[in-house]
């Protein structure tokens, strides 16, 4: 299963799983919920996602851990009132995902393709 979208599908609280249903997944689509936090133990359950979008929830943080995951190269946060742009940018391990997402854009934008370069839709 390479793409889970549970958009509007009511969810709360901390976004969490058990074990293996993640594991095959490359991108997680969670937006109009009500979620306020992420597990450290994401990237470990999800070890090949590479796209996280989390717009119009109550996410107020992102663990280093997932920030740090090798794999995650886009995530998206827009319309999550309690994340600002500048908190966003001086949470841990956030520039290690700035650097990886914007080796995959200059790729992508080298291909040819447009790449979003705004700050995970918080600017």
């Amino acid at each position: 299963m390479p793409r889970l979208d549970l958009s509007a599908c009511g969810l709360s609280g901390t976004l969490e799983w058990g074990d293996g249903i993640l594991a095959a997944l490359l991108e997680l689509i969670v937006d109009d919920n009500a979620i306020d936090a992420l597990p450290d133990t994401l990237p470990a359950r999800a070890p090949r996602l590479k796209r996280l979008s989390l717009e119009r929830n109550r996410v107020t943080s992102i663990p280093a851990a997932v920030l740090e995951s090798p794999t995650l190269d886009r995530l998206d946060l827009k319309g999550n009132p309690g994340l600002t742009k500048a908190a966003f940018l001086q949470l841990p391990g956030v520039e290690a995902f700035l650097d990886r997402r914007q080796k995959t854009r200059s790729k992508d934008i080298a291909g040819g393709a447009l790449g979003d370069l705004g700050v995970c839709g918080l600017d």
